[in-house]
C-alpha cells in the first residue's frame, strides 16, 4: 500500500513563500487574502534586501566579482529564513498552511483504499511505497514530485470536489512511470485528472483537465485510452509504448514540445 506522510515545515514554508513574489505565483492576484503573504514577504525583505533577494533569484554578478560572496549571501540567507519564523507576520501562515494540512489529510483517508484500487486497476501496478507531502500555502501556486527525496511539494486546493486527493495520485504516478516527457504526462492526466477524476466525480471528458499544450495530444490519444480501458491485462507501460510507436503522436509530440510554454508547477495546481 501507499503511505502519505504529510508534513509543514516551518523553514520551507517561509523559504517558498519568499522566493514566490511575482503576481504570477498567486492562485488568484485579486484575493484579499493574499495581503498576508505580501507583508511576510515585505517582513523578509525589510529584514535583509540581499538575503531576500538570492532566495528569490540566486546568486548575481556581485556576489561572484564582490562582496558579499556566494557563501556569506546563502549564510545570510539560512539566517534570515530562521529568523522570519519568529516574525508576527509568518504565524498565520504557519497557521493556515497547518489547517489545510488536516483537510488534505482528511480527505486522502476517505479516499486512499478506493481510489488506490482504481489507479492499480487502470495502470496495471502494485502500489506501494512511503512518501512525504510537504504543503505550503494555498494562496500560492505549487506542486511538483521530487524523487530523491521521494516527496511531494503541494498547496490545498478546492476547485472541485476530491481535487487533492486526485492531484496526490498524479504525482505519485510521475514515481511510478518515471521521466517528464510529454506523452508520459499526458497518460497521467488522462488516469488522474481525467479518469479518476470522474469516477470519483461523475462526469465526462472531454473538455479535459490538464496542462492546455498536452490537451491536443490527449484528443489524438483518448479513443486508443479508452480501447485500452476496456482491455484485460491492462499494463501501462505497454500503452505508453505503443501510443510512442505512432506517426499522428510522433508528429504531435513534436508540437507539444513547440508549444510548451508551462512552468514548473504541475497543471492542477
Amino acid at each position: 500500500m501507499i503511505t502519505l506522510s504529510f508534513q509543514v515545515d516551518p523553514a520551507y514554508l517561509a523559504y517558498y513563500t519568499i522566493r514566490n513574489c511575482e503576481a504570477s505565483r498567486f492562485v488568484n492576484v485579486d484575493d484579499e487574502n493574499n495581503q498576508k503573504i505580501v507583508d511576510f514577504q515585505n517582513a523578509a525583505w525589510f529584514k535583509d534586501r540581499q538575503a531576500s533577494q538570492f532566495i528569490r533569484f540566486g546568486p548575481s554578478d556581485v556576489n561572484v566579482l564582490a562582496s558579499p560572496s556566494i557563501v556569506e549571501i546563502a549564510q545570510r540567507a539560512e539566517k534570515l529564513i530562521q529568523s522570519v519564523l519568529d516574525d508576527a507576520t509568518f504565524a498565520p501562515l504557519l497557521a493556515e498552511t497547518s489547517h489545510s494540512l488536516e483537510l488534505i489529510r482528511s480527505q486522502w483517508e476517505r479516499n486512499c483504499l478506493k481510489t488506490h484500487d482504481m489507479i492499480s486497476e487502470m495502470t496495471g501496478f502494485t502500489l506501494k511505497g512511503d512518501f512525504r507531502v510537504f504543503l505550503t500555502h494555498q494562496a500560492l501556486k505549487q506542486g511538483y514530485y521530487q524523487s530523491e527525496l521521494k516527496a511531494m511539494f503541494c498547496a490545498y486546493r478546492n476547485s472541485w470536489p476530491n481535487y487533492n486527493t486526485v492531484y496526490i495520485w498524479h504525482e505519485l504516478l510521475h514515481h511510478f512511470i518515471p521521466g517528464s516527457a510529454d506523452l508520459e504526462h499526458a497518460v497521467i492526466q488522462l488516469i488522474t485528472d481525467n479518469e479518476l477524476r470522474i469516477r470519483l466525480n461523475g462526469g465526462q471528458y472531454p473538455p479535459f483537465e490538464g496542462h492546455p499544450y498536452l490537451k491536443p495530444l490527449m484528443e489524438l490519444i483518448v479513443p486508443h485510452w479508452r480501447n485500452y480501458l476496456n482491455s484485460k491485462n491492462r499494463k501501462i507501460e505497454k500503452f505508453i509504448c505503443e501510443m510512442a510507436a505512432r506517426q499522428d503522436v510522433k508528429h504531435q509530440l513534436s508540437k507539444c514540445h513547440a508549444d510548451n510554454r508551462d512552468d514548473s508547477v504541475d497543471a492542477l495546481r
